[in-house]
């Protein structure tokens, strides 16, 4: 997560000569994609429970079968 926002920070300084619709299509997938590497972290570590799971939609097609 660190790499990626390094990453973030070393891509956004030419950002000063947009305008703003052109930052939104800039920064949207790097927020969209943020947020996945976030969610998937808390995956790999397990924040959630097996009864938080069985709440969220579509979790089943991405968890390890046992």
């Amino acid at each position: 997560m660190a790499a990626f926002i390094l990453l973030c920070k070393w891509v956004l300084p030419c950002a000063v000569s947009l305008n703003r619709l052109q930052l939104l299509f800039m920064l949207l997938p790097i927020i969209i994609f943020g947020a996945l590497l976030y969610v998937w972290v808390l995956f790999r570590m397990q924040a959630f429970t097996a009864k938080e799971l069985a709440i969220l939609p579509f979790v089943s097609r991405f968890l390890p079968r046992k």
